[in-house]
């Protein structure tokens, strides 16, 4: 009777994860988790069965179930590679990146000639800012697969942020290839460096807000080239950009642009342009909001200071970003000094952290929760200094030409480069590094020392 339950519980796993496989292949990852979830009470000794599971838990946004499933399966087959591999990953997802390092160096060890591990390795080594090992990962990885384009576009970025840009924005290419990459507008021809004199060229978004503000400075170079601009925008980004006296028309992303000769995605214009950090066009501002009564801040003229500050960033318009882990308590001693008035500039969750630290006297939530990036910036250009992580307000203080300070951890964003406190593309913002070692308070605390001596 026992062999006949546990025949009965062996081919039910078994089905249940056929039909996890196939939900997952098809995309249907609540089903597969459901089956998943199934097939691992049944069988509870199946590492590929825990494995798959933590694959599919970490597409859906659950990195923590993903590491208990990873976790299950190695504890069963300790030596596998490619769950050591996911299990980096996940804690690369949440930030642990000492953790993430360690188990890509252990699958490594078992497994050193996989392409995939070397350059899962050299996501998370970028990722905790060591970008010289990041990009030896790199290379070994493309040795070892040299049609892989996902290796070079990573690589591309990765040379980016160590400041050899001619060389990562042609590695940065490769993307163009891949599939939800490329473009989608199959009828209007690629801008390869042809004459513009006379020509509608369509650039095609790309990236985050921050890096849309960021390379609309471009558009000048291309108008007085004599093209015409058209810019595809999300629709919280899109007023903003319509600042811009070079920039001819904003469309939504996907709008039909028949009238287009060329289109170029964002992130080709600077290798089409040959630029480097020597020669990127840093005269700011070069948007110019203006206030509008409707923005206008109550700003005492009793204080020094007015601050903005933002300690997350979440003005999303679209795909996945990851959160720095920075909090509001973090940066509290900042907008407690004497003499100053702090405005706070996040959007969505973390404007709670105002509320649920009681205060709200203290900082003031200048934000609406549907200011788009224009409003946003009407905010900003009546306030002394901008405190903020890296992200969208970041880019628009800098587009603005507002005193800014940036405070980034360890592999951030490839604009900031490495190991200095200026950057080339925003004259007005000065860099503060938070080391692997330190904590954001830790950070929090130094700035504070530079303000409270401005202060003073």
């Amino acid at each position: 009777m026992n062999k006949s339950n546990d025949l009965s519980s062996s081919n039910e796993a078994e089905n249940a994860y056929k039909r996890a496989l196939e939900h997952h292949k098809n995309g249907r990852l609540l089903d597969a988790v459901r089956e998943y979830s199934l097939t691992v009470r049944l069988s509870p000794y199946s590492p590929e069965a825990h494995n798959n599971f933590g694959v599919a838990l970490r597409a859906l946004g659950r990195p923590h179930g993903a590491i208990a499933c990873y976790r299950r399966s190695l504890g069963i087959r300790p030596r596998s590679a490619s769950v050591l591999t996911n299990l980096g990953n996940a804690f690369r997802d949440l930030g642990m990146i000492k953790r993430s390092i360690a188990a890509h160096e252990r699958a490594l060890k078992i497994s050193p000639v996989s392409a995939n591990a070397h350059f899962n390795a050299a996501l998370a080594f970028r990722d905790g800012g060591q970008v010289e090992l990041a990009l030896e990962h790199f290379q070994k990885a493309l040795s070892l697969d040299p049609a892989n384009l996902e290796i070079k576009m990573e690589m591309g970025i990765s040379l980016l942020r160590a400041g050899e840009w001619k060389e990562g924005f042609k590695l940065l290419e490769a993307r163009l290839k891949i599939p939800r990459f490329a473009t989608k507008r199959k009828d209007i021809a690629l801008w390869q460096k042809q004459p513009l004199n006379g020509k509608t060229l369509l650039i095609t978004h790309e990236g985050s807000p921050g890096t849309l503000i960021m390379m609309a400075r471009f558009a000048r170079n291309l108008k007085l080239a004599g093209a015409k601009i058209i810019m595809e925008a999300s629709e919280k980004v899109a007023p903003l950009l319509r600042l811009s006296p070079d920039i001819d028309e904003v469309v939504n992303i996907g709008t039909n642009v028949s009238t287009a000769d060329y289109q170029v995605g964002l992130l080709s214009i600077p290798e089409r342009l040959g630029i480097t950090i020597n020669d990127i066009p840093g005269e700011t501002p070069y948007l110019r909001p203006g206030i509008s009564p409707a923005h206008e801040l109550e700003i005492s003229p009793a204080i020094k200071l007015a601050l903005g500050i933002a300690w997350s960033d979440q003005m999303l318009m679209g795909g996945k970003e990851k959160s720095s882990g920075c909090k509001l308590e973090d940066l509290m001693e900042i907008a407690a000094l004497p003499g100053l008035q702090a405005f706070s500039l996040v959007s969505g969750q973390p404007r709670e952290e105002i509320r649920q630290m009681g205060v709200e006297d203290i900082i003031i939530d200048a934000l609406d929760e549907n200011n788009d990036l224009a409003e946003m910036a009407k905010i900003v250009e009546q306030l002394d200094l901008i405190i903020t992580v890296d992200g969208a307000l970041a880019h628009v203080a800098g587009a603005l030409g507002k005193p800014t300070w940036l405070l980034l951890a360890p592999g951030a964003d490839w604009c900031w480069l490495l190991d200095r406190d200026d950057t080339p593309w925003y004259p007005n913002i000065r860099i503060f590094r938070k080391s692997p070692d330190e904590g954001w308070s830790d950070l929090g605390a130094r700035v504070r020392k530079n303000l409270h001596d401005i202060l003073q």
